[in-house]
């Protein structure tokens, strides 16, 4: 019996080992901080290291299109504020980004927007790509019925 508990210690701490392996595995590497920009110059974002080694999105702002429901002119919308990064995951790849999780992807999520000197009622989201968290595959800013997509973003 005293020769099986050195192989039981053992056989617990391998698959523990194995068990927090596994964990760490599905966590996908962050999206780099700093400032990022938007295909077409459009707009873009910063990224900057918060507390406890979370990521912030923060200056968010995107050109909106010169149509009736953005006031009729080009302009600017800036979400206010930073939002932390966190994980979606679906069909088993996971992603980093900003936004309400549906079904393990991002929509907008709720939150304020400045446009024209005026802050309003909004939402927002961005997402990285799963393979390449280099590189933001999709995002928006809206208000009212007033909406800014972007469909590609890398670092500055």
């Amino acid at each position: 019996m005293r020769r099986l508990a050195p192989i039981a210690v053992a056989l617990i701490a391998v698959f523990a080992l194995g068990g927090a392996v596994a964990a760490s595995a599905g966590q996908p590497k962050q999206p780099p901080a700093g400032a990022w920009k938007v295909s077409g110059g459009v707009g873009g974002f910063t990224l900057k290291k918060g507390k406890g080694g979370k990521v912030l999105l923060t200056n968010f702002h995107l050109r909106t299109p010169a149509y009736e429901a953005c006031e009729s002119k080009e302009a600017t919308a800036r979400v206010v504020g930073s939002y932390s990064l966190k994980t979606f995951t679906r069909g088993g790849y996971t992603a980093w980004g900003v936004g309400k999780n549906k079904g393990g992807d991002a929509v907008e999520q709720a939150g304020k927007v400045e446009f024209g000197g005026k802050v309003r009622d909004g939402g927002f989201y961005v997402i990285f790509d799963y393979e390449n968290p280099r590189q933001a595959i999709g995002g928006s800013i809206s208000f009212g019925d007033c909406r800014a997509e972007f469909a590609f973003a890398t670092p500055k």
